[in-house]
């Protein structure tokens, strides 16, 4: 056997092994019986798009088909996953028609309950219904009374009320006509204390004008009374040495004269003194001889 055929062999057989492959996952589907999911075809799908690829490179020339000898045993590597996947898939299709049997089982329970339920009702609702309609009619008709003498208290008490309302409106009316004449007292008032505080104020400004004027006219004359005073002291001082000059001069020359007076009164009285003395011993020679 040459490379040729072997080659041929190979495609085939991958050819078979691949279309086996999806053969089995269908017939797991329909064996159990669960819907194809998208995933599981999905899988289906590039399973057979994976055993085209390969049979069309498996024609290729050698050198490529060593390379296509690597990806097939990375293919195989994947095809081994893909059948646990699979077999994960089935495992779990399994046990969810297992959980709908008992799902099922429990809404059969559930409607066999509910039938029964409805029939007690059928039965009591022929019994109570009339009773219970009776009763209701009874109480309707209670309510009915008592929401009519309700409507009436509720009625008078509007009445009241609109009665309570219309005074006070009245009254309101009343207030804001003696409030708007204080307003407008109050704003003539205001009136005449404005006109009265602008006249004020225009007499004060001609007051301060007038007392401004004066005051400067004042401080022109008390700036002449300080040149005068200041002229007066001047003169003051100088007839004050003056006259102190004056006076020492005359206290001077009075003092003069008293001191020429007391001496000649001194000497005049010593003279007599004298004269006396010289008598009075002339005297005593006189009478001794």
């Amino acid at each position: 056997m040459n490379g040729k055929e072997d080659m041929t062999i190979a495609i085939i057989r991958m050819g078979k092994l691949l279309a086996g492959v999806s053969s089995k996952i269908r017939e797991s589907i329909g064996k159990h019986g669960a819907q194809s999911s998208p995933l599981v075809q999905e899988i289906i799908n590039r399973i057979e798009l994976f055993r085209k690829s390969i049979i069309v490179r498996m024609k290729k020339t050698p050198d490529i088909e060593r390379m296509h000898a690597i990806n097939l045993r990375d293919c195989r590597t994947t095809i081994t996953e893909t059948l646990s996947e699979l077999e994960v898939l089935q495992n779990t299709s399994v046990e969810q028609k297992s959980n709908f049997e008992i799902f099922l089982r429990d809404v059969t329970i559930h409607i066999n309950n509910e039938e029964k339920l409805m029939r007690s009702i059928k039965e009591t609702s022929e019994v109570d219904i009339p009773k219970e309609i009776e009763d209701s009619m009874l109480t309707i008709l209670n309510v009915r009374e008592q929401g009519e003498a309700r409507k009436k208290l509720l009625q008078s008490e509007i009445d009241s009320a609109e009665r309570r309302l219309h005074n006070i409106m009245e009254f309101n009316a009343t207030t804001e006509k003696i409030l708007l004449d204080n307003c407008a007292e109050v704003e003539q008032k205001l009136t005449d204390l404005l006109a009265k505080y602008d006249h004020d104020i225009g007499t004060c400004h001609t007051l301060m004008e007038k007392l401004t004027k004066e005051k400067e006219l004042l401080n022109a004359e008390k700036k002449d009374m300080e040149d005068q005073l200041v002229v007066q002291r001047a003169l003051y001082t100088q007839l004050k040495k003056e006259r102190e000059i004056t006076l020492m001069k005359a206290f001077t020359k009075k003092l003069e004269l008293f001191k020429r007076n007391r001496a000649a009164k001194t000497i005049q009285k010593a003279w007599r003194a004298y004269f006396e003395r010289i008598s009075q011993r002339r005297r005593r020679k006189a009478r001794r001889k």
